[in-house]
């Protein structure tokens, strides 16, 4: 199987350059190397291109590209743009602060071969510091470190209103660029992101794994790119018109695919389904939010379920069920 990296970057020098050499150097020394590294800057204001056409140079590194785009396209549209430039048969995506475990590309790839129809296959992380230490994870997500060697098939139920699993620890079958291009690109930079956008792609194209084996480690900072589900946070616990646009942005994604021809004619009902019964809850959010009418709230609990899977990695579906009253009755 050919091997790709789609890897983006944005000005390195302001984030970490010593993160992005890292990053560079665990991708470098793959035990199977990739026969082609993708990386897509979006428009940095630094030296990070040249910095990352030296590094290909000084290491003579076959195979390696770095191209800046013409204007910048958000993260999102960054990351998926990356993807399509590829020509792999399994295309790895990367952040620019992360760092490999060197037997990643060899392992992931052995479920491609194992899993003929599997369009996506992430795996599990481990989270470390600016100073490459290990921490605690710190989004309270239930064993993200898990450790057995096997693999997990994840339905769609798995990223109805979420995206528990980031980017930076997928990989895509290369036939996704099809995919990709039957659906279309759209902006979710303030919601669920290009990770989500990918497990949809893979829910109308074929099956998705999870290989429990930590074979990334994560960086966390509160600038870094990977951190995107940090800054979801912080957008959730921001002001009124922040909390709107994630919701509307959020609604908009799933109506999106829900109503795409080439989504409806992949999916199986039972998906369309739940996605249907997801944005009716999203819609009812929206209104409770935007009306404060409490009549609202007991239509809420009738989406017991839908609110499970939004909170699939954590323990309670409580929690997002008490944050939409909270953020209704409390949020300045």
């Amino acid at each position: 199987m050919k091997t790709s990296v789609a890897m983006i970057t944005y000005c390195s020098e302001k984030y970490g350059v010593e993160f992005l050499i890292k990053q560079l150097d665990s991708i470098k020394n793959q035990t199977v190397k990739p026969d082609e590294v993708i990386i897509a800057d979006d428009c940095s204001s630094d030296n990070t291109v040249e910095i990352i056409k030296s590094y290909i140079s000084d290491n003579k590194l076959s195979g390696w590209s770095v191209y800046s785009n013409e204007k910048n396209l958000g993260f999102t549209k960054n990351s998926l743009g990356a993807i399509m430039k590829t020509s792999g048969d399994v295309v790895f995506l990367a952040d620019q602060d992360d760092i490999w475990v060197e037997t990643k590309i060899e392992e992931v790839v052995k479920v491609y071969k194992a899993e003929t129809d599997a369009m996506v296959v992430s795996t599990r992380f481990k989270y470390i510091n600016q100073d490459d230490e290990f921490i605690n994870d710190p989004f309270g997500e239930k064993d993200c470190s898990k450790d057995t060697g096997d693999y997990d098939e994840l339905g769609i139920e798995y990223f109805l209103g979420t995206s528990f699993i980031p980017g930076c620890a997928l990989s895509v079958r290369g036939s996704i660029r099809e995919v990709i291009e039957n659906i279309g690109m759209i902006d979710l930079n303030k919601s669920l992101g290009n990770d989500w956008f990918l497990h949809m792609c893979a829910m109308c194209s074929g099956k998705e794994f999870r290989l429990n084996r930590p074979l990334l480690l994560r960086r966390f900072h509160t600038s870094n790119l990977s951190m995107q589900g940090f800054r979801k946070n912080k957008l959730l616990k921001g002001d009124k018109e922040k909390r709107a646009l994630y919701l509307n942005e959020t609604i908009y994604a799933h109506k999106y695919f829900y109503e795409n021809e080439f989504f409806r004619d992949g999916a199986s009902d039972k998906k369309l389904d739940l996605m249907k019964k997801t944005i009716e809850l999203w819609e009812l959010r929206l209104k409770l939010f935007n009306t404060k009418n409490p009549f609202v709230i007991p239509k809420l609990l009738k989406y017991k379920d839908c609110y499970e899977m939004t909170v699939v990695n954590l323990d309670d579906w409580k929690h997002p069920f008490k944050a939409d009253i909270g953020y209704t009755y409390l949020s300045k």
